[in-house]
């Protein structure tokens, strides 16, 4: 307590003090003899009461005035610390009558405890080497803070002194100072100086940020600021700008003297608080990578979460936005405790997350939380429908639905057109075979070769959200090859479970590969059925027998792959038989390779003959007679020449439908020449028993028997045939063939 009844002495005190400063400026360690030095170095040795001591004490408590603020001992009581500031003691060696110098309690507590006030005040030196010494302490305040001089040329504060309430000042310097300062969180002092020491330097440079000047700088001319308290300076607010810490000053009312003795408001104190705080951020990640992995349809960006104050996630105070590498903002300054994270908006292609994460906030720690999406798939089990272009689910001819190969090619991103034209390779691909009902499952039974199938967290087959084609590479056994490139997106609508349907069975239809083999008489389009061939094909140990039906056709459907040959072995009566074979290949795409779609094979009518029998009027035969047998009606290109024999010549070989000359060269002797040429053409259709023979473009019934033409001529003794082209002359041709046929019958 200040003692008012001493105001009146110290006013006089201070003049007096204030003419010795002279004198104590030309003395050496702040004004201190070698005694007195000596005396203070006993002090530390707890030596503090000799009669000796006692003596200059009270020499130097008289020698200042001071004499009614010491013990009985000569020490200075706390009636004179609350009256001066510490430091006054630093001068004219006064420093041997501070108690606190010579061990004794330096906390001296208020009488009483008020709302805002200063409820207690522990008194501090450093010694920066004998003799150099600096006084100063730290409050108490009534809210529990330590604070510190920051008006260090104005006088102290005491116990007990009332005190405004605190408020915050915005000085980087100032919070630095007590940040690093005695016992704040980054406190560099107190392991190089010990408490008394941090505490001194601390006062120093707190009343040096606030205040710009300081003890150390204002006396015996700068001494301890040059040689410790100044590099601490630089040292200091070379140091980043704190964060998390705030500064507060609190103003003290009342007046006392400061070091210099002089009247003086009393000093504001200074105090840190640190308000311990961390940080979160998250860290984003599939629940199945390989589902996601290189898969532009996955993307982490646009995923939004909630931090929040109760597990309820009902008191949001901050949000998280995810990029596309799954990293998100961080949101800082939180006060220490437990928070909880949920999942606001899910990224495309992927579940929306609702678990509830918690997070401890601790102090001055970045905690990074994994937050896990499942990446949305489509379940597939049957991927492909095959069926016959025509018929459907069932298989024509000797073709097969089974054993189809399609390649299925899945790519990461969504295409409208077959990704490989574009140059994208696909992330996995397989070559899958169809059943006996062309059907494919995604299935390892199915597969022929190709990657893993994609899973879902639970096993069951999937596939991700992309672009998957599927061609067919070798077709089933009787049909073409289909090289369409089917492509089909999969994409989530508005769908955010984990399993959406996107997916559609593909349906393809392929067309059976065929071979028609139409069988006619040759040169004509005349039909020939009931032809029998023999078909040799791969596989097969012997050979089938094929017949042409009554078009004279045989088709083919679903031929198998490999060589095949055809080969005629009964053909019709009337019909030469055609050895050669028909030989082609079915390839592997299914279609046929060596022949047309359609092929006519021909069968000629077997050659005739034309028998020519030479009689006379009396049917006797003739030997003799020469006939020739010619291409042209003026019989220059001679096929044949032939003589009777027992009055018969025959010309073998002889084809259907070719046009032939016939003249008599020479008669008989005795007989007259027919100098007429005769055309003979046949129109044999042996199918349909048709056997017809034309005299001079004359059809002449009667004639065919039995593979031959049959023509007889009658020539008379002395008398002459008819002139050529005369009507008798035909006559006597038919009828003489008439004859000879009616009597080879009997």
């Amino acid at each position: 307590m200040k003692k008012k009844i001493y105001i009146c002495m110290s006013i006089l005190i201070v003049f007096i003090l204030s003419l010795s400063i002279v004198r104590a400026n030309t003395m050496d360690t702040y004004g201190m003899s070698s005694k007195e030095m000596e005396m203070m170095e006993e002090y530390k040795k707890g030596n503090i009461n000799t009669d000796e001591f006692i003596e200059l004490r009270k020499a130097k408590a008289d020698e200042y005035g001071l004499l009614d603020y010491c013990d009985s001992t000569y020490f200075l009581s706390e009636d004179f610390y609350d009256t001066y500031s510490d430091a006054y003691l630093i001068k004219n060696g006064l420093m041997i009558l501070d108690r606190y110098s010579a061990g004794f309690e330096t906390t001296v507590n208020g009488m009483e405890s008020r709302t805002s006030s200063v409820v207690s005040m522990s008194h501090h030196r450093y010694e920066e080497k004998p003799g150099y010494y600096i006084a100063n302490g730290i409050w108490k305040l009534s809210n529990s803070h330590e604070a510190f001089c920051a008006q260090g040329l104005n006088a102290s504060p005491a116990a007990g002194d009332v005190t405004s309430d605190p408020y915050l000042v915005e000085n980087e310097n100032l919070k630095k100072c007590l940040y690093y300062g005695y016992n704040g969180p980054g406190d560099i002092l107190t392991s190089r100086y010990g408490v008394s020491g941090a505490i001194v330097l601390t006062s120093e440079l707190v009343s040096n940020a606030y205040s710009s000047n300081c003890i150390s700088k204002a006396s015996n001319d700068g001494y301890h600021w040059n040689k410790v308290v100044g590099g601490l300076w630089n040292e200091i607010i070379a140091k980043p700008n704190v964060k998390n810490y705030s500064a507060y000053l609190v103003d003290v009312a009342g007046s006392a003297y400061n070091w210099q003795g002089v009247l003086t408001p009393l000093q504001k104190l200074a105090y840190g608080v640190y308000v311990p705080t961390g940080s979160v951020k998250l860290l984003k990640v599939s629940s199945k990578n390989e589902i996601n992995q290189s898969n532009a349809s996955y993307t982490f960006s646009g995923a939004l979460y909630g931090l929040y104050k109760d597990s309820g996630c009902k008191e949001k105070i901050g949000e998280f936005k995810i990029d596309e590498n799954g990293k998100s903002n961080e949101i800082k300054d939180l006060d220490i405790g437990t928070y909880y994270i949920n999942e606001i908006l899910a990224p495309h292609g992927y579940q929306k997350d609702t678990t509830i994460y918690t997070v401890k906030v601790e102090d001055q720690v970045v905690q990074e939380i994994e937050v896990r999406d499942v990446p949305q798939t489509n379940l597939v089990d049957l991927v492909l429908v095959k069926q016959d272009a025509q018929t459907g689910n069932k298989a024509q001819g000797m073709a097969s639905l089974k054993d189809a190969k399609y390649e299925f090619k899945f790519y990461g991103g969504l295409y409208d057109k077959d990704p490989a034209s574009l140059g994208v390779l696909p992330i996995r691909s397989w070559i899958l075979k169809t059943d006996k009902t062309g059907k494919i499952l995604m299935e390892d039974s199915y597969k022929v070769s190709g990657d893993a199938f994609y899973t879902d967290l639970n096993g069951k087959i999937c596939l991700p959200l992309g672009t998957i084609t599927v061609q067919e590479i070798d077709p089933p056994q009787g049909y073409l090859l289909d090289s369409t490139v089917y492509v089909q997106k999969l994409d989530r609508t508005s769908s955010t479970s984990e399993h959406i349907s996107a997916f559609k069975t593909f349906s393809v239809k392929d067309t059976v590969n065929r071979l028609k083999l139409v069988k006619v008489q040759e040169g004509t389009q005349i039909p020939l059925p009931n032809v029998l061939f023999k078909h040799t094909m791969p596989n097969l140990p012997f050979p089938l027998q094929e017949k042409t039906n009554d078009k004279g056709e045989i088709e083919w459907m679903g031929l198998t792959k490999g060589k095949h040959t055809l080969t005629e072995f009964k053909t019709l009566d009337g019909y030469a038989l055609d050895m050669h074979p028909i030989e082609f290949e079915v390839l592997r795409d299914g279609s046929i390779s060596g022949v047309d779609p359609v092929i006519t094979f021909s069968n000629k009518v077997n050659p005739f003959e034309l028998k020519i029998v030479k009689k006379n009027n009396m049917h006797q035969l003739l030997d003799g007679a020469v006939f020739g047998l010619f291409k042209d009606s003026e019989c220059k290109e001679k096929i044949d020449e032939k003589t009777t024999v027992d009055g018969v010549v025959s010309f073998a070989d002889l084809k259907n439908g070719e046009t032939y000359y016939l003249k008599e060269i020479k008669a008989p002797s005795g007989y007259q020449k027919i100098d007429r040429v005769y055309c003979i053409k046949t129109d044999f259709i042996p199918v349909k028993g048709q056997y017809d023979v034309y005299m001079d473009q004359e059809k002449v019934d009667g004639l065919y028997a039995d593979g031959s033409v049959n023509l007889e001529f009658v020539n008379e003794r002395m008398t002459k045939l008819p002139h050529t082209g005369s009507s008798m002359s035909l006559v006597c041709v038919v009828v003489g063939a008439y004859l000879m046929l009616r009597r080879n019958h009997e």
